[in-house]
């Protein structure tokens, strides 16, 4: 049979994102996700029980350094979010 897959122990670090920046994290058929994933050397779990209360959280599985690297990436992509209709040029201004 097949071994179930699963993060090993205990996540490294936690991080509490607002639900409406889940979608952009994730990107198109998890694509942004799995970058971030690979570029940190990590797997990221969203714990999504709690979207209704308007929050994830992300539960990060890997290294400490490379686990502090994943937190700056996912608040870079945090950061680079903007609403459905905004551009940059009118965030900036």
């Amino acid at each position: 049979g097949a071994v179930p897959k699963g993060p090993p122990g205990l996540p490294l670090g936690t991080m509490v994102i607002e639900q409406k920046f889940v979608d952009f994290i994730i990107g198109p058929g998890g694509q942004s996700l799995a970058a971030l994933n690979y570029a940190a050397g990590v797997t990221v779990h969203l714990d999504q029980s709690h979207a209704m209360a308007g929050y994830t959280v992300a539960h990060i599985y890997g290294p400490e350094d490379c686990v502090r690297r994943a937190k700056v990436a996912l608040e870079f992509k945090i950061s680079q979010w903007l609403p459905k209709g905004a551009s940059y040029s009118a965030a900036a201004a």
